[in-house]
């Protein structure tokens, strides 16, 4: 009985003592100094860019969504251009750069013929222009692949990544 008492004394010192150790440390809690809540990050399929302009206004360019949001300071977000081949609208987009007044470029490539276009930083489509001679077919986002080998899957569709060089 002696020999249990002691052994219970001597775990009752030693937890005592680790609990105090431990108590001891300091705790470190990081916090993010900005951020998007979940909600909008939500709204993302493959963001690629994210540009902040002077007023805070944060511009997301998510190019599996074939799309622009804009999140204001204030946290609301809405897509300002959206998917599609015509002019205004985004399909195949490869690159995204804001400039220092809010107006955004945008690189896409609908038809496999490339085409930059100029946004106002509301979305509205400002201008732009096509690349000639750039509509090779093998250069197209989602472009058909002839396989002869297998007559039974003569076509399948690859993803092709290209970027515009300046």
């Amino acid at each position: 009985m002696g020999r249990s008492l002691t052994l219970a004394v001597l775990l009752l010192v030693l937890t005592t003592s680790f609990s105090s150790a431990q108590s001891s440390r300091l705790t470190e809690e990081l916090r993010s100094t900005t951020g998007l809540p979940p909600d909008v990050v939500g709204l993302f399929r493959e963001p690629a860019a994210f540009q902040q302009t002077p007023t805070g206004d944060t511009y997301v360019f998510d190019r599996r969504a074939n799309s622009v949001y804009r999140i204001e300071a204030s946290g609301n977000a809405r897509r300002i251009v959206q998917i599609g081949p015509e002019d205004g609208r985004l399909l195949g987009a490869s690159s995204f750069h804001l400039g220092p007044d809010g107006r955004f470029v945008v690189a896409d490539a609908p038809e496999g013929l490339e085409r930059v276009q100029i946004f106002a930083g509301d979305g509205t489509r400002l201008g732009g222009f096509r690349l000639p001679g750039r509509s090779d077919p093998d250069r197209r986002c989602f472009a058909p692949v002839h396989r002869a080998s297998n007559p039974d899957e003569s076509t399948r569709t690859r993803r092709l990544n290209y970027s515009v060089q300046s």
